[in-house]
């Protein structure tokens, strides 16, 4: 089976009442959510089978008819920290953990079946700030660890990234975490973005970051995705996949052959005649079930623009996931969407 991922077009949707309509650029809600420049995340919060807007500890809950309730803070008493959403215990609601190193704590909210959390665990957690986190069992022990990624910045404006640190908080399927020092990766290179799958069917958690300089430095030659495997002795690899200036993944299955995938939106591109071109082009690192990928170089409808961000989805029903990629132009942000299907 092969894959075809299609050009990107607007998404056909169909409201309650059956009629067909198409994706507007109007927003069905606008709200305020949460504090700074915190990533949105989409998470089933109250295990009512729909997605929820989260941002730190601001929730917005999505209604049967698409719209969403006001933002509130439900989680009180938690120190504000990045959070990490997922199931943790073994009762399939989702769990959440806050780490925060300010307070020295990763503290964990156990969700119970009907919505609620239970009392909450704090573990002492003496590691840095982790930027990027995933979840998932990287030690092969049937418990959900914390992976995370720890950039540091200088600059006058703290906004130029150095190389980061790559680190396990290990699980212990009752909400407690301990650091792993021996599992932590000390990267030589400018790294921006980590997600997290599994690579090579053995259900365990692997890794994939992304380092990226920026043009300026004149180091966009060793821009690259780096895979680490995860092991019950722990981390294999590095896996290299040069790429023209990956800053965001994500994780899916594009051709349902069970494999992930990894979605790396690009910056920029590169050309035929290997000069650096200012059009972003994503790509889809087709997973073989094995740790090793094959490349496929999406083709872009914005004639200009930087893809900063990338997910995957199943936006039409079918069971494959679709690729939407977020791309900053001249004249204003947009998304665009792949839908994906198999060829024989």
């Amino acid at each position: 089976m092969g894959s075809d991922v299609l050009a990107p077009s607007l998404v056909t949707v169909r409201t309650g009442d059956g009629d067909e309509g198409v994706v507007t650029s109007e927003p069905v809600a606008v709200f305020e959510l949460g504090l700074g420049d915190s990533p949105i995340i989409l998470v089933d919060v109250d295990n009512d089978g729909r997605h929820d807007v989260v941002r730190n500890k601001t929730f917005a809950f999505s209604k049967a008819n698409g719209s969403f309730t006001d933002p509130d803070t439900i989680i009180s008493g938690v120190p504000v920290g990045g959070s990490i959403w997922g199931h943790i215990d073994s009762d399939k609601t989702t769990d959440v953990a806050f780490i925060s190193p300010e307070f020295g704590s990763v503290h964990t909210l156990l969700g119970k079946n009907g919505g609620g959390y239970r009392e909450a665990v704090n573990t002492e957690y003496d590691g840095p700030d982790l930027d990027w986190r995933v979840f998932g069992d990287a030690t092969g022990n049937g418990h959900a660890d914390i992976v995370g990624l720890n950039i540091p910045v200088s600059g006058p404006g703290g906004d130029e990234h150095l190389s980061g640190v790559v680190m396990l908080v290990e699980g212990d399927g009752g909400g407690h975490f301990v650091t792993d020092d021996s599992r932590t990766i000390h990267l030589q290179e400018r790294t921006v973005h980590i997600t997290g799958g599994d690579f090579n069917c053995d259900s365990m958690i692997d890794i994939a970051i992304a380092i990226s300089a920026p043009p300026h430095q004149g180091a966009v030659e060793s821009n690259r995705v780096q895979v680490y495997l995860a092991s019950d002795d722990g981390w294999e690899g590095p896996i290299d996949i040069k790429l023209p200036a990956p800053v965001h993944l994500a994780v899916g299955d594009v051709n349902g052959d069970g494999a992930h995938d990894i979605l790396v939106a690009n910056h920029y591109y590169n050309t035929v005649d290997g000069s650096l071109s200012d059009e972003g082009r994503p790509v889809v690192l087709l997973g073989k079930g094995d740790g090793s990928f094959d490349e496929l170089t999406l083709e872009s409808a914005a004639p200009v623009g930087y893809f900063g961000s990338i997910q995957a989805g199943d936006v039409n029903g079918d069971g494959l996931d679709d690729v939407l990629a977020g791309h900053m132009l001249p004249g204003g942000n947009s998304v665009s969407v792949w839908i994906s299907s198999t060829a024989e």
